[in-house]
Formats: structure tokens, C-alpha cells, sequence
């Protein structure tokens, strides 16, 4: 990369979250100095973001790719709980004990919609 000031080399200095020079986007901003001027360069580049119907697109192949997989259903099976969601609920406070109850009900939501409740 060169310079915009003089058309000299400019090296990396350090890279910072985005957040650290006020950014409200996510993403990452390089520093770096142009090694003849001394000028310094900021560069941000923003994280990409995804559109809600790709996340919720994602969030359905994963669904189904989980469900398909043996090893899944039968550890699945392997929980306490007379229910699918009971199960679940079972398997996501092993997975995840501090946030079990905050957020595994919204996990234990998404994967049970495509199960029954005699898994």
C-alpha cells in the first residue's frame, strides 16, 4: 500500500476493535505510518453483516443437520424428561450451565420446532 500524502511504503502498526475509536459498526480499524512522511493512516474495515433471512436460513440448516445426526438423537434420548423439550432442556444446561436458564429456553425453543415429543 502507499501513501495518500507522498506515494511512500506504509507499514502496519496495530490493529484495535472498532469500538475503541467510537465506531458504533462492529469491525476492525488498522493503524498504520507511512515511512517516509510519517504520516498516520487509519483503515476501518467493517464486520459483514448478515441479512435476518440468512440468519434465520443458517438457523434452519443447522436445525436440520442436528436432528439428522445419530449421535445427537441418541444423547438427546440419554437426557432426563419424559418430553422432547424437557430433554432438550436437559441437554442445554450440560452444554451451557451459566446461561441454561437465560437463553436456553430460546434455544431449546428453536431446535424443538422440528421435533416430536416421543424422541
Amino acid at each position: 500500500m502507499k501513501c495518500w500524502f507522498c506515494g511512500g511504503k506504509v507499514r502496519w502498526c496495530a490493529d484495535f476493535n472498532a469500538e475503541d475509536y467510537g465506531h458504533e459498526e462492529s469491525g476492525v480499524v488498522a493503524e498504520l505510518e507511512c515511512m517516509e512522511c510519517k504520516a498516520d493512516i487509519l483503515c476501518f474495515q467493517r464486520e459483514p453483516s448478515i441479512s435476518k433471512e440468512q440468519s434465520e436460513k443458517e438457523a434452519n440448516e443447522f436445525r436440520e443437520e442436528l436432528w439428522a445426526s445419530e449421535t445427537f438423537r441418541a444423547r438427546l434420548n440419554e437426557m432426563p424428561g419424559e418430553t422432547t423439550r424437557e430433554k432438550l432442556t436437559a441437554l442445554y444446561a450440560i452444554i451451557d450451565p451459566i446461561e441454561g436458564g437465560a437463553v436456553g429456553g430460546g434455544v431449546v425453543k428453536m431446535l424443538d420446532g422440528n421435533s416430536d415429543d416421543d424422541a
